[in-house]
């Protein structure tokens, strides 16, 4: 914090022109002393002449003639002209040096405010980036003694925690399949969907970091990355599926999601991305799954947890439970908590996929239009919900 008020405090001197100001006084003051210097010379000698003037008519000289008085009075008219005339320029000079010095002045002055205006909200930039920072050091640090402390089961995956499809044996593979080709819709429609993730992983993503996708299904988001050039590589527990994804020229391995997440090398990742995954797990196995995400992720990466959207009513009290193998809806604010909780840097929500149009209310009031509008949105609003995490 002293380097930052220090490095403010030069900013703002630097800006103040103090030196040009000093400089263009001074010289102001030398020239204003040399006027008073020769206006005293010239006075010094009008009181010469006028001294004269008497002693020469008292000695009856016949050099103070009349005209020789004539003489002097006009040498004496034209001396006292010519000092009006110096007086009067040095009097515009110093009027045009003193507008000059106020003109100065007046900028030094507009250029301290704007100078430590900016400065000042530089500052606080740099103080806010570096609180921010610290604040997310101190997040981690307290999500490593809080998850020290829990316990073992909740923090580290046993055999149980795998594949939900798989560990709660509801449903066969090819069934599963079959299931979601008919209620979550066909693999464009999906596509179309998930294009709307493609900007969040283009730039994070590379041969050395690629897109990690836990619960790749059919490969559509898998497809897409492939056909943008975009590195990455998809695992899921269901056989079918990652068949599939092989017969298509996709990089999709055979895995328990866990595992395979807590398995990974720190910072190994650009982005790790889950579609309609997290809603299937337990809730330690969720909290651990974003911590690991978190460490595996490189810095910038991008977490993409999509889940059915919670906040929606046709969602979480009907299409929800379609699917035997989902343990219960994540609200989004929860996921939002928790990503921030587990240390990452920013986070922020994404919703798609409205269940139905908006209605035309033209022509009603005001207050009655606003109050069908939350209904709706409560009712048939977005269908999908995205937690997008910055590591």
């Amino acid at each position: 914090m002293k380097t930052l008020l220090r490095r403010f405090f030069v900013r703002v001197a630097r800006a103040l022109g103090i030196l040009e100001v000093q400089s263009r006084l001074d010289g102001l003051t030398s020239r204003l002393d040399g006027l008073t210097s020769r206006l005293d010379g010239l006075t010094s000698e009008m009181g010469h002449i006028k001294g004269m003037l008497p002693q020469s008519v008292r000695a009856g000289d016949v050099l103070a003639s009349r005209n020789d008085l004539g003489a002097i009075e006009i040498q004496l008219e034209r001396r006292m002209e010519l000092l009006h005339q110096e007086n009067d320029f040095h009097n515009e000079h110093l009027s045009a040096e003193s507008r000059a010095i106020r003109t100065l002045v007046n900028e030094a002055q507009q250029n301290v405010m704007d100078t430590a205006m900016c400065h000042t909200e530089e500052l606080v930039g740099e103080v806010r980036g570096f609180l921010e920072e610290q604040l997310q050091i101190v997040r981690r640090n307290v999500d490593s003694v809080r998850r020290n402390v829990e316990a073992k089961p909740a923090a580290v995956p046993s055999e149980r925690m795998q594949n939900p499809i798989t560990e709660q044996q509801m449903i066969d593979d090819a069934l599963y399949v079959s299931l979601e080709d008919h209620f979550r819709g066909d693999k464009e429609t999906i596509r179309t969907r998930q294009l709307g993730y493609l900007d969040l992983v283009r730039d994070v993503a590379s041969a050395s970091h690629p897109v990690l996708d836990l619960g790749c299904g059919r490969g559509e988001w898998l497809s897409i990355l492939d056909e943008q050039g975009v590195p990455a590589l998809g695992v899921d527990g269901n056989v079918v599926c990652v068949a599939e994804c092989t017969e298509a020229g996709l990089d999709a391995r055979l895995g328990d999601l866990v595992s395979f997440l807590s398995n990974a090398p720190d910072a190994s990742f650009g982005a790790i991305t889950m579609f309609q995954v997290l809603e299937h797990l337990p809730f330690p196995t969720v909290v651990h799954v974003l911590r690991e995400a978190r460490r595996v992720l490189v810095n910038g990466g991008c977490f993409i947890g999509e889940v059915p959207n919670a906040e929606t009513l046709k969602v979480s009290a009907g299409t929800f439970w379609i699917d035997p193998t989902h343990n219960k809806p994540l609200y989004p604010a929860l996921l939002l908590f928790l990503a921030r909780e587990v240390g990452f840097a920013s986070v922020e929500p994404r919703y798609s996929s409205p269940i139905g149009p908006d209605p035309d209310l033209a022509g009603l009031p005001e207050n009655l239009r606003q109050v069908l509008t939350d209904l709706h949105q409560s009712i048939n609003g977005p269908g999908d919900f995205a937690l997008v995490a910055r590591a």
